[in-house]
């Protein structure tokens, strides 16, 4: 495969914990994909996050996998699992700058939903973000964004599904169907696991 990372181009930078990764998280990505001109979407699944440190967060292993299977044979997304391997609390800012190293001649594009970008004040050197990438904002329920607030911000012209990896792992502790909320492969994953039961 002919290796183009010193070429121009754009880059997608999806992060987050993905426990479950879901249809909204697919969708979001395709429609961003094509939204944004981007190259290509990378799906970072996170190591250990510093915002939810209060819950029990299924194996980075596994979520790995169950991520894996989501962009399987779908054009244009890849799964990147530098947080994975990187000990230690998973910040954005470091991943970018790691980034920026493996493909030196793209321009990121970090995804995001507006529920996030309204705590990105919180985030590790949150106001070196806009000066690393430009961010794309999917807008979502309760959470309004101004294209105003910051410098290289994109606001998305449509709204993320109403999903949420809470909602699924409710569900599923209820015994309530999850098919159409996650891939066929990701809910095998998610019975032969055992995984949300309590």
């Amino acid at each position: 495969m002919e290796d183009n990372r010193n070429q121009g181009g754009r880059i997608g930078v999806f992060g987050g914990t993905f426990d479950p990764p879901h249809m909204a998280h697919l969708r979001m990505a395709k429609l961003l994909r094509d939204f944004a001109s981007l190259e290509k979407v990378l799906w970072i699944p996170t190591r250990k996050s510093p915002h939810k440190s209060d819950r029990v967060v299924t194996p980075a292993s596994v979520r790995l996998k169950m991520v894996k299977e989501v962009v399987s044979g779908i054009k244009g997304h890849d799964v990147c699992d530098i947080e994975i391997l990187r000990s230690g609390y998973s910040y954005t800012i470091d991943t970018l700058r790691a980034l920026k190293k493996l493909y030196p001649g793209k321009d990121l594009v970090l995804i995001m939903g507006s529920d996030q970008f309204c705590e990105l004040s919180e985030w590790k050197e949150s106001e070196s973000l806009t000066d690393l990438v430009e961010i794309c904002v999917l807008p979502r329920k309760g959470a309004t964004v101004s294209s105003s607030l910051a410098d290289n911000l994109v606001l998305a012209p449509f709204e993320e599904l109403d999903i949420s990896s809470s909602e699924i792992r409710n569900k599923i502790q209820q015994n309530l169907s999850v098919e159409h909320l996650v891939c066929k492969s990701v809910a095998k994953i998610i019975e032969e696991e055992g995984l949300y039961q309590n």
